[in-house]
Parts: structure tokens; sequence; C-alpha cells
């Protein structure tokens, strides 16, 4: 073997031993000066090289490195393998799938590291069913005992809606982890929120926020969201509380905290909160709304108004919206207009809203248009037959119009489904 090829690889060799040390600038210098004593002609150092070059930040420069080395060496799952890692740090997904394809290709298909991060860049891509394939390939390939896996599976199967399937894989994970693993408690949380399991969510998230040893003001938020659906009102007002103080800029968390301070009738806070939201995040239709809420329920129905027709403008089908705007027109007066929305409510959910038509038919009722009023009334219980006040309602007008004997059954209805009070 001649002096420069022996040069070479004492050169490669100290890269090594610089690398191991985090030397990086001087492990980086050994490889290329590796390289150049084999006239650029050393997959090994090429691949080393990528290495310490990632290390270091260079994400170009390792995959220039890699793909050196695999053209050099084309047999080369490793650097088939890194190189798949280096694109998804830059966001290219579909040459980190390949690249991971190749990986596994090379080891005759047992690769269950390249498996398994194949399922993140498919997920990342939004490819939630071939993700959960390659998950289950990697855990598989580990005879089940793969925690990572089973965590990322866990949120693919969730992100495609098997929620109990996903329920389940996150458990697997922890199990295998002893319990200890807070992003998985976390996700798991997130799934039984969704399945309506807000009790099991609130534990999950509590036990992630206790294992994580640093902020985590997305669990916090999310405890917040599922204590709030518990009617936990004052611990969800201080999780999102802990959320924005770990998190300021987290318009989410003040919506989260603004909604449950109007359910606990500080009004004036929430509409702060509601505010600080969309100054945060301009498009926030469900935000306007609820300041819209807040604004009528605190007598300011002009600038309710001017919420929900915001609400309406970055949402047009928002059939809430309507259906609040016209309540707060016809509170000023503006029965014209009033009308118009709740209408366009009752059309954009296909005819069916119990309540948008009851107050078209108290609308009719307070014009004098009493057969109107009586149609729309008994339209709202035909679509909710458990509907003390239509029922009360339609008995004023058919009392108004004559009709005793409709009007005595419509009140007996009314009391009856109060419980006789």
């Amino acid at each position: 073997m001649s002096a420069s090829l022996n040069t070479a690889q004492q050169y490669l060799d100290k890269g090594l031993v610089f690398y191991n040390k985090g030397w990086l600038d001087e492990a980086i210098n050994s490889y290329r000066m590796a390289v150049q004593m084999r006239n650029g002609n050393f997959p090994r150092a090429y691949y080393q090289l990528a290495r310490a070059l990632l290390d270091a930040g260079d994400i170009g420069g390792a995959i220039e490195a890699l793909r050196s080395s695999i053209e050099q060496q084309p047999e080369n799952p490793d650097a088939y393998y890194s190189l798949g890692l280096t694109l998804v740090r830059r966001g290219e997904y579909a040459e980190a799938i390949e690249a991971y394809r190749k990986a596994i290709e090379q080891r005759g298909g047992n690769h269950p590291w390249a498996y398994h991060n194949l399922g993140i860049a498919l997920l990342r891509r939004g490819d939630s069913s071939e993700a959960v394939g390659a998950f289950n390939q990697a855990i598989e390939q580990r005879n089940g005992e793969f925690p990572k896996a089973w965590h990322h599976l866990g949120v693919a199967l969730a992100r495609r809606g098997d929620l109990e399937q996903a329920a389940g894989a996150f458990r697997k994970a922890l199990d295998q982890r002893s319990g200890n693993y807070p992003d998985t408690h976390f996700e798991l949380g997130r799934v039984l929120a969704e399945k309506g399991d807000l009790p099991g969510a609130v534990e999950a998230i509590r036990a992630a926020i206790a294992q994580r040893r640093s902020l985590f003001p997305q669990a916090h938020f999310e405890l917040s969201r599922a204590l709030f659906g518990l009617g936990q009102l004052e611990e969800a007002i201080a999780e999102a509380r802990t959320s924005i103080q770990q998190q300021p800029i987290y318009p989410e968390a003040h919506y989260a905290l603004a909604r449950s301070l109007a359910r606990r009738g500080d009004l004036k806070e929430a509409v702060e909160s509601y505010r600080t939201a969309i100054a945060q995040r301009e498009h926030f239709p469900w935000a306007y709304h609820n300041l819209g809420e807040a604004l009528a329920r605190l007598g300011n129905l002009e600038e309710a108004v001017e919420a929900h027709r915001k609400a309406l403008e970055q949402n047009p089908r928002f059939p809430r919206a309507r259906y609040d705007l016209g309540r707060a027109l016809y509170s000023l007066g503006r029965v014209t207009d009033a009308t118009a929305e709740f209408n366009a409510a009752i059309e954009l959910r296909g005819g069916s809203y119990p309540d948008a038509h009851y107050e078209l038919g108290r609308l009719y009722a307070g014009g004098d248009k009493l057969e109107p009023a009586i149609q729309s009334l008994r339209t709202a219980i035909s679509q909710n037959e458990n509907f003390p006040e239509a029922h009360h309602e339609l008995g004023v007008v058919l009392y108004r119009s004559t009709k005793l004997p409709e009007a005595v059954a419509s009140f007996r209805a009314a009391i009856q489904q109060r419980g006789g009070d």
C-alpha cells in the first residue's frame, strides 16, 4: 500500500478520534485531508465527513458528502440511511423517503430504524396510511420491542382517525418505557380527549407534565381544554394561564383562557383575552365569534355585530356565527337584517337548525306575523321535541291567534318538559 493511502487512512482515523471528542472543526479538516489524499475517491471518509458536517449544522455540505459517498460506493445502506435523516432536516421528504427505501432494499428488507424514520417522513408528508405500514414493519423487525415506533404509530393512527388503535399503540409505548414517556402521555391525552374520555385525558396529560423536566405549554393548553370540558373552570383557567406564561405568543391558549373566563362570567377579562388571541392570529373566526358573544352579553351590541361579521368574513359558511349575528341584530331592532341572518343560518344547516327556527318564530310574533311565527315554531319543535321554550312561545302565539285548544296543548307540553315547574 502506498504512503498516500496510509496517510489517507491515518487522516480518517484522526478524524474519528476528533469526532468522538466533539472537536468538529478538527474532525472535518481531517476527513477532508483523507479525501484529498485519495484524490477525492474515499467513500468512507465522505460518509464520516457528512456526520461531522451535520453535527456542525452544515446540512447542505452533509448532503453533498453523502451523495459523493454513495456515488463512489453504490452499495452503501448506511449512507443512504444517513442521507434520509439529513434530507428530512431540510424538509425534503420525497427524496428522504427514496433514500430510506434504498437503505432498506440494500439491507435485504431488514432495517427497523430505516422503516421507523421512513414512517416519520411519510407522516410529515401527510401519508398517514403508508406511515402506519412503515411503523408496523419497524415494530415487527424488533420483535415488538420498539417504544419509539409504537409512539409514532399512535400518532399516525390518530391522524388517520383510528383513535382506539392509536390509544392502544400509545399504551404499548408506555408499557415498554415503564410508563416514563412524557410525549406519549401527552399524545394519549389528546386522543382520549378526542374520544370524549376527558377524565382519562386529564390523567394522561398531567402525567406528561409531571415527567417533563422542562416547560410544556402545549400540555398545559390541552389540559385546560379537557378541564373546561369537565366544567372545572378554576383549574382550566389556571392551566391556560400557565401555558401563556410559558409561551406568551400562543393564540389558542389565549382563546382557551377566554372561553373559561366567559363561562365563569368574567366577561370583560374574556373580551381582553379573545382580542389578544385575534391580535396573535389574524385569521381566527371562532375567536371573533366568541368575542361577539361576550360583547353581546355585556350589552355592547354594535361591537358584537362587528365581531360576528368579522367571523363571517373569515368563514362565510359559519352557521352559528350567522345565528348569533341574527340575535344581536334583533336585539338592536334591525328585524330585516336579523331575519336574513336566521334564514342564512338555517340554509347552511340544510334546513335543520331548531334554535334559528325558534328565533324566527319569536321575530315574526313580535311583528304580529302570527301564521309564519306558528310555522317556524312548529318546525323548531319538529326538529327538537324537547324544547320547552318553543312549546311555550308557540302556546302564546296560538293564544293570540285564538286557537285555544292548541294553545293549551302547547302550554302543557312546555310545563311537562320543564318537569312541572
